[in-house]
């Protein structure tokens, strides 16, 4: 036997394997425990970590988990030991990053993962380099755009455990944009398979010879891998001495050595030959399971996360780059601590719900922390640009601007609130072209409205947002001259008006005192219909509706049924009953009522409930004989010269152990249907007719149907389709029926217990079996979709963008003077319509602004950028930020070739 040196690079003997022992822990950073517990372990863990990197020089390295979050956690309780921690970064010897945290790969939106690389980088190089490969320990699945994401920041290779789809323990991992990344296959053996080292060494050679069997029949290296850790598990000192001990009884065949993950991978990539190329996402089902039920568990979570993280990308961030772009300061700090707590919510026991009750509680707190900032932002980069385009000071009527943050024009419906000084106010609305703006009064209420002399500002009851105050420019400069504080009882009018908005830009709107000519609509309604001159619905009292396509003949009916099933899963996976009782909202009698008649929108809310069983029968087998009432309030609504129908569904569950989904048949029959994933459009099967389930072995776990998704789901043959659209809603499902496809939308998983031992989708426990009784989610819960029949092509029909728009807000500002360059303007619009938008923001480090955009085709587009304002370069950027190409900028006009799948970042210079 000879024993490789613990310095210098080994070189592997003919026929001898040397196996690479990497130090390590896994952090949790919350979990079974609540994030406080943990960091005293983390604490304690790093005390001993510095302990051994200071006195013990044949203790290699260790690796901290690729999350530079934990560098925050440590250092906020020992600040004092940050020099000692800088110390061995800027060494080699404690590698860090690349991500801030582990996130979950599908539940946090695609650009999140661009920025968990970036505050990951920027934390990490306070102190050195971040490790140079992308470690994905513990995720439940990956992906298919991963190896594009790390190769933005330099990274070439990777590692994953669960969900990938090969038995070789190297691959080449490409991505749909053809990227690779060589990446070490931990699913062979785990990222604990060498942890006795920290715990009993002595106990090695009766448990390693068959981790080291299956690790040489999976390699194709004279390398293997030993990872020395586990989750929340502190190093050995003595690990040196350990290896020379196991050495000594080791047979002939093997040597051992210390290093890190990047030297193994360095050594694996040289020497690897024959490796197989796999391509796409990594959620193969078992024996390193993905734990689907998570994309489910504690859809409140998920809903919460899609309303922090909209407000950011697609609200704040935009009109903050906007501002800035006019001269206002950026508010770096702000966004950066709002990203910092929403990515902290991102991890993969938090986001996917999977912990105890407490951990959800504490990230309630945190999104609740995130969105204020993030509103806060949103508010003030509306206000700053409103101020910042306006010069002058005629007098005039009262006037405003809409802003839109998409790089494409959209026509929206916007709810606007404006105040008067006095009430009663009759008032319409003109466009920026002078021509009445459809509108309909949706509420009027009394007011108290304070002018602070002190702020220079109107406020409505205290609230710290400015007004859009309806009255005329010159009796408001009248009032602002005056210089006291004045107060009013005035009234708010909250309305509904078209707006037609140009690309990442505004309009202008003015309040006219009087009576307009509102212009006439396409939109028809009865009391339980609605038409317009694209579709038409027929609303049911059971609170379904049938929607037609006027232009394809199309009628899908009975839209919309909720339905409730048993589940005896818990928060990593769903299980129905082995006899379950499915109940569902169709044929009930409900309440129907039309509350908006027109012009613009008319919408119906139907009030009803289901009987469903109280929770499963004491034998878990069954569902309960004892029932509750389900109530439902669904809200559908269609406006004028549109085909998309809006639902608001609102459900007081007072029932556990159920998955409830909302249920949209088509007559479409279909094999796949495609769903917005990670900078993907992603095709996913359609569940059979009859699905047959396979007998599973301890270990193992059950196929698995319903998929994550962002937004979109379509279901097309091609000539016709159905796209259902939702907001924050993670996952779906298409299922075969005898008459085509239904799509669902799951909107409850309730269970009530972190894991359990007895489930027949999953034989063993997947964590600690604790009863969590949060993740039934009583209460009331608030859901959001809408459906979009189309002739057939996602793109060409424009679902996509329909798909962006529905979840992006639109904002207004009250302008303070006149616009001294028009009323309506563009600063940027991509096209064509392959071209989905990401970010727009200023660079981390650089006072540029950054525009981020991905092709959501596979096929190679020629991209066309055109500004409203001159920037002085654009460069094409790598997703960190750094400038590799300069881009011709002919007449506002950028030109370039966007491979298909290719997420494209761009660097503005003022």
């Amino acid at each position: 036997m000879r024993v490789i040196a613990q310095r210098g690079e080994p070189r592997a003997a003919s026929g001898e394997t040397t196996a690479i022992v990497v130090s390590h822990t896994h952090w949790d950073r919350e979990w079974y425990q609540s994030f406080e517990r943990f960091r005293m372990r983390l604490v304690e863990t790093i005390d001993l970590v510095l302990d051994i990197l200071d006195e013990r020089a044949d203790f290699h390295a260790f690796m901290l988990d690729g999350q530079t979050v934990l560098l925050e956690d440590y250092l906020e309780v020992r600040p004092q030991h940050e020099a000692r921690l800088a110390k061995h970064i800027a060494s080699g010897r404690l590698l860090v990053g690349p991500f801030y945290v582990l996130a979950d790969g599908f539940l946090p939106s695609p650009e999140s993962l661009i920025r968990n690389l970036l505050i990951g980088r920027e934390v990490a190089s306070r102190y050195g380099d971040p490790m140079p490969v992308g470690y994905l320990p513990d995720q439940f699945g990956h992906p298919a755009q991963m190896p594009q994401l790390l190769a933005g920041f330099g990274i070439t290779s990777a590692t994953a455990y669960r969900g990938v789809p090969s038995d070789s323990a190297e691959l080449w991992w490409e991505a749909p944009d053809g990227t690779r990344a060589f990446t070490v296959n931990l699913g062979v053996d785990g990222y604990c398979n060498a942890n006795v080292l920290s715990s009993s060494p002595q106990l090695f050679w009766e448990r390693m010879p068959r981790v080291l069997d299956r690790l040489c029949r999976a390699t194709k290296t004279p390398f293997v891998l030993l990872m020395n850790g586990c989750d929340h598990m502190a190093p050995r000192p003595t690990l040196a001495d350990s290896l020379d001990d196991i050495a000594r009884d080791a047979p002939e065949r093997f040597a051992f050595r210390q290093a890190t993950l990047p030297e193994y991978v360095a050594l694996a990539r040289g020497s690897a030959e024959n490796v197989p190329v796999v391509r796409g996402e990594f959620r193969r089902t078992g024996p390193a399971k993905i734990l689907p039920g998570v994309i489910s568990a504690r859809m409140y979570l998920k809903l919460a996360n899609h309303r922090v993280t909209t407000l950011l990308e697609r609200g704040a961030e935009p009109l903050a780059a906007l501002a800035f772009l006019h001269g206002a300061a950026y508010p770096d700090v702000y966004l950066s601590r709002a990203w910092r707590l929403l990515l902290q919510n991102a991890p993969h026991d938090s986001i996917t719900g999977c912990s105890v009750d407490r951990v959800h509680r504490d990230m309630l707190t945190r999104y609740g922390s995130a969105q204020d900032l993030a509103e806060e932002v949103f508010h003030r980069g509306a206000e700053a640009l409103a101020e910042r385009l306006a010069s002058g000071a005629p007098d005039g009527p009262a006037s405003y601007v809409t802003l839109n943050v998409l790089p494409f024009a959209r026509r929206e419906y916007v709810r606007q609130r404006v105040q008067f000084l006095e009430p009663g106010v009759e008032f319409h609305l003109k466009d920026s072209n002078g021509r009445d703006v459809p509108v309909r009064v949706l509420a009027r209420r009394p007011v108290v409205i304070d002018y602070s002399a002190r702020r220079e500002r109107f406020d409505r009851e205290g609230q710290p947002y400015p007004l859009v105050l309806g009255a005329p420019k010159g009796v408001r400069d009248e009032i602002v001259r005056g210089k006291r504080w004045r107060r009013w009882a005035g009234e708010e009018v909250e309305l509904l008006f078209a707006a037609d908005l140009p690309a990442t830009g505004y309009s202008s709107f003015d309040i006219v005192r009087g009576a307009g000519s509102a212009p006439a609509t396409d939109l028809r309604s009865g009391d339980d219909w609605a038409e317009n001159d694209l579709v038409r619905i027929d609303v049911h009292r059971d609170g379904t509706f049938d929607l037609r396509d006027k232009r394809t003949g199309v009628l899908y009916a009975r839209l919309g049924a909720i339905e409730s099933s048993g589940e005896r899963g818990d928060e990593y996976t769903h299980c129905a009953p082995e006899e379950d009782d499915v109940r569902s909202s169709l044929g009930t009698v409900g309440t129907l009522t039309r509350v908006e008649t027109g012009p613009i929108r008319a919408s119906f809310e139907v009030r009803t409930s289901v009987r469903v069983p109280q929770r499963l029968a004491a034998d878990r087998r069954r569902r309960d004989s004892e029932e509750v009432d389900l109530t439902i309030v669904t809200r559908i609504a269609l406006s004028a010269r549109r085909d998309r129908v809006e639902v608001t569904t609102t459900i007081d569950n007072r029932a556990e152990d159920h998955l409830v989904r909302a249920v949209f048949p088509t007559p479409i029959a279909a094999d796949a249907v495609r769903a917005q994933g990670q900078f993907t459009i992603d095709e996913r099967a359609v569940k059979p007719v009859a699905a047959a389930e396979r007998a599973l072995e301890p270990g193992d776990e059950a196929d698995v149907h319903a998929f994550p998704h962002h937004a979109l789901i379509d279901v097309s043959d091609g000539r016709h389709g159905l796209a259902v659209l939702d907001r924050g809603i993670a996952e779906g499902e298409a299922e075969a029926t005898n008459a085509g496809t239904r799509v669902c939308l799951t909107l409850l998983r309730c269970v009530g217990w972190l894991s359990r031992p007895d489930l027949r989708t999953r034989p063993d426990e997947a964590g600690s079996t604790i009863e969590t009784p949060e993740a039934q989610c009583p209460g009331t819960h608030v859901f959001e979709y809408a459906v979009v029949p189309h002739a057939g092509d996602l793109v060409a029909d424009g679902v996509q963008r329909q798909a962006e728009a529905y979840v992006t807000p639109i904002h207004s500002a009250s302008i303070p003077r006149a616009l001294p360059e028009g009323e309506r303007a563009s600063f940027v619009a991509i096209e064509p319509a392959e071209l989905a938008f990401s970010a727009l923001k200023k660079a981390e480090s650089t006072d540029v602004l950054v525009l981020r955009f991905w092709n959501l085709a596979t096929h190679e587009v020629d991209a066309r950028i055109s500004f409203g304002w001159t920037p002085r370069a654009v460069w094409r950027a790598d997703l960190g930020e750094r400038a590799r190409e300069r881009l011709a900028v002919r007449d506002g006009v950028v030109r370039m070739r966007v491979r298909g799948a290719e997420i494209v970042t761009l660097l503005l210079v003022r």
